[in-house]
């Protein structure tokens, strides 16, 4: 996950819901996805 940073601000999907960056492991990043309401 090169240039992701902490809590950044993703979209996640093709419905493109808002997601932030929680855990940065190696190439992997932990997503935490909010319901729009």
């Amino acid at each position: 996950m090169a240039g992701a940073a902490m809590y950044e601000l993703v979209r996640v999907g093709h419905a493109e819901l808002v997601g932030e960056i929680i855990r940065l492991e190696g190439d992997l990043a932990t997503i935490q996805v909010y319901e729009e309401t």
